[in-house]
């Protein structure tokens, strides 16, 4: 008799802990983040023409910007590294721009990650809505191998009007080379069916 009292709180004893070490398990198991993946997020490109460059550069940032939100930076790297690698000028861009103080002691790929970087962060605020479809061009003096592309898009309570300058590369396809936001009284703009030539400026680019 003294034993069949006994069983049922020894099992008791040894039970609880053992449920306790489950629950932790559970516990620590479901905190772990996802593991991040470094495939880069889908967007198109196309450089067959300036409005399609520019169009394929601003899907490329907002991808960017989407695995960041995510917490994957291993994928927002490589969306932001197939951006430089299919839609940038990168010889031209890095040489325009290392002759600029402090520039020219950052190697080529640090330097354009950063500047692609700074391009993402440059939209964030605008990136939810992006007026693809309005697309512009600026015109400017007879050059047929650049262009300028003014896209709008809207952030929550300021609209802006973002320009994108490209290049033609020797096999035809179009590059960009810069981004800067653009005054909306700064430049006349026209359909982007009217693919206008455009001469290089100088802008900041960050």
């Amino acid at each position: 008799m003294i034993r069949l009292g006994v069983r049922p709180t020894v099992r008791r004893t040894v039970c609880v802990p053992a449920l306790l070490i489950l629950g932790f398990a559970v516990i620590i198991t479901g905190c772990r983040r996802p593991p991040e993946t470094a495939a880069p997020l889908a967007f198109d490109v196309d450089t067959t023409t300036p409005v399609a460059a520019a169009q394929s550069t601003l899907r490329g940032l907002t991808a960017q910007l989407a695995a960041s939100t995510q917490g994957n930076r291993a994928a927002a790297h490589a969306t932001r590294d197939r951006l430089i690698a299919t839609l940038m000028a990168r010889e031209e861009t890095y040489a325009r721009y290392r002759a600029r103080a402090g520039v020219g002691a950052v190697e080529m790929p640090l330097f354009l990650a950063r500047l692609v970087d700074n391009w993402a962060a440059a939209i964030a605020y605008y990136a939810a809505d992006v007026r693809y479809d309005e697309a512009r061009t600026v015109p400017r003096a007879n050059d047929s191998s650049k262009a300028e592309i003014a896209i709008p898009a809207h952030g929550p309570n300021d609209d802006a009007l973002i320009g994108i300058w490209l290049q033609r590369d020797a096999q035809g396809a179009w590059r960009v080379t810069a981004l800067q936001f653009l005054s909306r009284d700064a430049a006349t703009t026209t359909p982007a069916t009217q693919t206008a030539p455009a001469t290089q400026p100088n802008p900041s680019g960050a």
